[in-house]
C-alpha cells in the first residue's frame, strides 16, 4: 500500500500532511487486479438486491481516495507512475490527477516513459529511481524550504536534460506563529476548500474542522468553506455534528479565530463570548444541527441526543470511537469472550459429576473464536485472548474492545450490557416498549422486525460505554456480538468473516461488513443474497430505515 497508502493517509488526515508523494498509487482496491471482486464473479450476484449491495459496498467506500480527493486542496502533491506499469494501470493516476486539478489542487504529475511498476534508474544508473531520483529530492527540498526548484520533465525524453528543466512550484507552507518563529511544516488551509467525510471514525480534520457525526451514516458528508468579506462561510451537507479543532499546523491559533463564522446561515459571532469559535474551542464544545432541520445549527448541549421522547433515549451516541463499521472493533486492543460453556456443561453432567457430552452449539462458539483469532494472527499478526464469560472482570471490560459469542442467555458479559441498556438488538423474552413489539423467547428484534427460527444468525456492533465517545481512547469503546439460533446459523455468521481476497488476507469482518447483518437459511447457497437484514445504526444506535435493508419493514 505504498502509493495508495500515501493517498489514503493524506485524504483521511489532511491537516497532518506536509505534502503528498505517491508512486503508482491506485484509487480503489476493486481496481487493483482481481483482489476484491465480491460482486463480480460470486454466485451471490444473481440474488443480491441492489439496496443490500449498496449497504455492503458503503462499508468500504471510505477507502476510495478519489471520493476524498477534494480534501487535498492546498497541499503540495507529486504523483508519478511508469508509463508501462502493468500492476497499476496509468489511467488510475491520470484520473486522480484530473479530479485533483478540477478541485483546485496543485499537482506535479509525472508519467515516466519506458518504466514499469518499479525502477532503479530514472536517467542514469542507481540515481535513486522510482522513489529517490533528482525530481523526488527536488520536491522534498522545495516542500521543506518553501522554494521553487528546477525539476526534469521526463516526458520529453528525446531532448537534452538542460532543455527539459522546469520550475517546480510548491504552495507556500510557512507562517509565523505567536512567537514569530518560522514554521516550515504543514501548509495552511486555503481560503476556499471542501472537507469530504465518509466515516468520522477513520477521518481527521481539514482546515481545523472535524466531523463527528453524519445524519446518514456512511453516506457522504461535506462542509464547503469560503472566506468572504472577512467572514468564514460554511455550507454543510449530511453533517450532524462537527467541531473546530486546533492542529499541528495551527498550534497557537486557528484561522477561524477573531472572525465571524456563518454556518448554513446561522451566525457565530467573533464578539460573542459564548458562541465564538474561540469560546467553542476553549471549552471543547461542538456544533449540532437540529435533526428536524439541517439548516439549524447551535452549540451542543452536554446531554445532546436526537430529538426523541425521554423514555426512548438510548444511553449512548455514536462518535468517532464507535462509528463503525464492524472492523473498527479490531483496530484497537480486543479479546474474545465465549459464553454457554458452564451452563451447558451443568445441564449435561453425568453421575460422575463430569460433562457427559460436549454441547454442540457452545463447542462451535469456542471453535469459532479460535478460528477468528487465528485469522487475525495470520492477517494482522495479532494475538487476541479467548476467555470464557465467567473469567471476564470489570477492569478487563473497560480496557479493551470485545468480540462476544452468544446471546444474553448464553453469555454473562452480553447479559451485562443488555442490563445496561446498551444493546441495539433486543433479545427475547422482552416486553413491548416505546412503540416496539414484544420479543418472544428464542427470538431477537431489530427495530420492529422479529427474527427467529432455524438457521438464523446475527452479528452487530454496540457501544461498551454510555455517552458520546469522541476522543482517541478507542479501547473499551466498541463491541461486536455474534449469535446463532443454532449451529447452522452460527456457521453462517462466522462465514461472513472469511477472507475474501487471498493471498492478500484481510482480518475477519474487515471487508464489506456493516454495523449489523442478520443471516437466514438461504445464506449457504445464496451468499449475501440470503441476508435478511443489514445496515448501519443511527447516531443514537437506533434502527435507521434510510441506512438499512430488510426483507420486511422494520421501522
Amino acid at each position: 500500500m505504498g502509493g495508495h497508502g500515501a493517498w489514503h493517509i493524506s485524504t483521511h488526515f489532511p491537516d497532518k500532511a506536509l505534502a503528498v508523494v505517491t508512486a503508482a498509487g491506485w484509487m480503489r482496491k476493486e481496481y487493483y487486479g482481481d483482489s476484491n471482486v465480491l460482486f463480480e464473479h460470486d454466485i451471490c450476484t444473481s440474488y443480491v438486491d441492489a439496496q443490500l449491495k449498496a449497504i455492503f459496498e458503503s462499508s468500504v467506500v471510505e477507502s476510495y481516495v478519489d471520493l476524498l480527493a477534494p480534501n487535498l486542496k492546498g497541499i503540495p502533491i507529486l504523483a508519478r507512475i511508469g508509463q508501462e506499469d502493468r500492476a497499476v494501470p496509468p489511467w488510475q493516476q491520470r484520473r486522480m490527477m484530473r479530479i485533483l486539478e478540477e478541485g483546485g489542487a496543485t499537482v506535479v504529475w509525472e508519467e515516466i516513459p519506458g518504466k514499469e511498476h518499479w525502477w532503479w534508474d530514472t536517467e542514469k544508473q542507481s540515481d535513486g529511481g522510482c522513489i529517490n531520483d533528482d525530481n523526488m529530492r527536488a520536491f522534498f527540498a522545495a516542500v521543506l524550504h518553501n522554494t521553487s526548484l528546477p525539476v526534469v520533465d521526463y516526458s520529453m525524453s528525446g531532448t537534452k536534460s538542460k532543455s527539459r528543466k522546469k520550475k517546480l512550484k510548491v504552495p507556500s507552507s510557512g507562517f509565523l506563529d505567536e512567537e514569530s518563529e518560522f514554521v516550515a511544516s504543514l501548509p495552511p488551509a486555503p481560503h476556499e476548500f471542501d472537507l469530504i467525510v465518509m466515516n468520522p471514525a477513520s477521518q481527521g480534520a481539514r482546515g481545523g474542522l472535524r466531523v463527528l457525526q453524519l445524519h446518514r451514516p456512511f453516506a457522504q458528508g461535506r462542509i464547503s468553506v469560503k472566506l468572504a468579506n472577512d467572514t468564514w462561510i460554511l455550507k454543510t451537507r449530511n453533517i450532524r455534528r462537527f467541531a473546530f479543532e486546533k492542529s499541528a499546523a495551527t498550534p497557537h491559533r486557528l484561522h477561524f479565530f477573531q472572525r465571524d463564522v456563518l454556518v448554513d446561515g446561522i451566525l457565530f459571532s467573533a464578539s460573542d463570548p459564548h458562541e465564538s469559535v474561540e469560546a467553542l474551542v476553549s471549552s471543547s464544545q461542538h456544533l449540532c444541527s437540529d435533526p428536524l432541520s439541517n439548516s439549524k445549527w447551535r452549540r451542543c448541549r452536554e446531554d445532546e441526543m436526537l430529538s426523541k421522547p425521554a423514555a426512548q433515549l438510548f444511553p449512548a451516541e455514536k462518535g468517532p470511537d464507535t462509528y463503525g463499521p464492524a472492523r473498527l472493533v479490531a483496530e484497537s486492543p480486543f479479546f474474545f469472550v465465549v459464553g454457554g460453556q458452564k451452563e451447558e456443561c451443568e445441564a449435561s453432567k453425568g453421575a460422575d459429576g463430569n460433562c457427559s457430552r460436549q454441547p454442540s452449539l457452545s463447542h462451535l462458539m469456542l471453535s469459532g473464536a479460535v478460528y477468528l483469532a487465528n485469522l487475525h494472527h495470520s492477517a494482522a499478526d495479532a494475538n487476541p485472548q479467548i476467555l470464557l464469560d465467567e473469567q471476564v472482570t470489570d477492569s478487563m471490560r473497560a480496557g479493551a474492545n470485545l468480540i462476544l459469542f452468544g446471546s444474553p442467555k448464553d453469555n454473562k458479559v452480553v447479559r451485562h450490557y443488555q442490563q445496561q441498556g446498551l444493546l441495539p438488538v433486543r433479545f427475547g423474552p422482552m416486553a413491548a416498549a416505546a412503540n416496539l413489539p414484544e420479543v418472544p423467547d428464542g427470538a431477537f428484534a431489530i427495530g420492529k422486525c422479529i427474527f427467529q427460527g432455524p438457521s438464523v444468525g446475527v452479528i452487530f456492533t454496540f457501544p461498551l460505554r454510555k455517552g458520546l465517545s469522541v476522543g482517541d481512547a478507542r479501547a473499551g469503546a466498541l463491541g461486536l456480538v455474534i449469535v446463532g439460533a443454532d449451529e447452522d446459523g452460527l456457521r453462517d455468521v462466522l462465514s461472513l468473516g472469511q477472507p475474501t481476497i487471498p493471498p492478500m488476507v484481510r482480518p475477519p469482518y474487515a471487508n464489506m461488513q456493516p454495523d449489523f447483518v442478520v443471516t437466514g437459511p438461504e445464506l449457504t447457497w445464496k451468499g449475501i443474497g440470503g441476508v435478511l437484514a443489514s445496515g448501519y445504526w443511527g447516531n443514537s444506535w437506533e434502527f435507521l430505515p434510510e441506512s438499512s435493508y430488510s426483507i420486511d419493514p422494520c421501522a
